[in-house]
C-alpha cells in the first residue's frame, strides 16, 4: 500500500506541474516573491493580483512606487508570465 500511495504522490505532483506548463496560471515575481496566479478569459492586470499578494493599501506611508519589469507602471498595466512587480512606498 505505501508504494501505491507514493505512486499517487509523485502523480500528484506531476499533475500540479502539469497544470502550470498547461498555461492555467501564471507566475510573476511580486516583491521579490514567487506567486502564481490563476489564467483569466481576459489580460490580467495589476490591480487584478491585489487579491494574491500582501500589500497594505490602507497605511499610506509616502509616495507609491509601482514597476513591472523595472519600467514605471500603474494598476492598469497589464501583466504577463515572469513578470517582475514591485509595489512599495518610498
Amino acid at each position: 500500500n505505501k508504494i501505491e500511495s507514493n505512486n499517487k504522490d509523485s502523480i500528484n505532483k506531476e499533475n500540479n506541474i502539469a497544470d502550470f506548463d498547461n498555461n492555467q496560471f501564471i507566475r510573476i515575481y511580486f516583491n521579490d516573491n514567487e506567486i502564481k496566479i490563476p489564467k483569466r478569459q481576459n489580460d490580467i492586470i495589476l490591480a487584478d493580483i491585489l487579491d494574491y499578494v500582501e500589500f497594505d493599501r490602507t497605511k499610506i506611508s509616502g509616495r507609491l512606487v509601482i514597476t513591472v519589469n523595472d519600467e514605471q507602471a500603474n494598476f492598469a498595466s497589464l501583466i504577463h508570465n515572469d513578470d517582475k512587480v514591485v509595489l512599495k512606498w518610498v
